[in-house]
């Protein structure tokens, strides 16, 4: 793959209440009317709200981008959709994902698993509120955890493996940061190897 060249972010157009209205971008700086938007007319909701990325560098050379982007209603929760963009030969943003959105109570990374993979594996885990069971909505949970692994055939990342944490994990009335992935490391990598 190529080296992923310079690039910029930029936010999406709020109303006067600072809901989004337009989505965010990330755009090449040498070449800024080659962007890429979230989402591409999927929804009527906007992710133009706290972009991020970072650049991913690749075993075997080149680099891609992994970029997100917050959706808010105004509300206590939030949606984050993320994108892992290739950039091809002429300057177009591919996204290798499938759609992947995210509560404001989730934890993801990108691990190098060569044993596994020889491209990275996006990891999430997003909770899973039993609010029939009385669970609150910023307390302790179980986690829904998947990875997503690069299929060469397809040309794209799909989800490889899903599963429920057994164990509770804090959220964000106990922590400033939701962190599952860390601790269900070792589950994650035997169910991945035993796929």
């Amino acid at each position: 793959m190529l080296e992923f060249p310079a690039y910029k972010t930029y936010l999406g157009a709020v109303d006067a209440d600072g809901l989004p209205t337009s989505a965010a971008r990330l755009c090449l700086e040498a070449q800024p009317t080659h962007c890429y938007a979230l989402p591409e007319k999927r929804s009527d909701m906007q992710f133009g709200l706290h972009t991020k990325a970072q650049s991913i560098p690749l075993q075997a050379g080149g680099s891609l981008v992994i970029f997100s982007a917050t959706f808010s209603g105004g509300g206590s929760g939030s949606l984050d959709e993320l994108a892992l963009l290739r950039c091809e030969p002429d300057g177009t943003l591919k996204n290798l994902l499938p759609v992947v959105q995210l509560t404001e109570q989730s934890d993801h990374a990108i691990w190098p698993l060569q044993a596994i993979s020889p491209l990275p594996v996006l990891m999430t885990a997003d909770y899973v509120w039993d609010w029939d069971k009385g669970e609150t909505h910023f307390e302790k949970h179980a986690f829904e955890v998947r990875a997503y692994l690069y299929d060469f055939s397809k040309g794209n990342y799909s989800e490889k493996i899903r599963y429920r944490t057994s164990r509770r994990y804090a959220s964000l009335d106990e922590t400033d940061r939701v962190q599952v992935l860390i601790p269900e490391r070792a589950e994650i990598i035997r169910r991945l190897r035993a796929r």
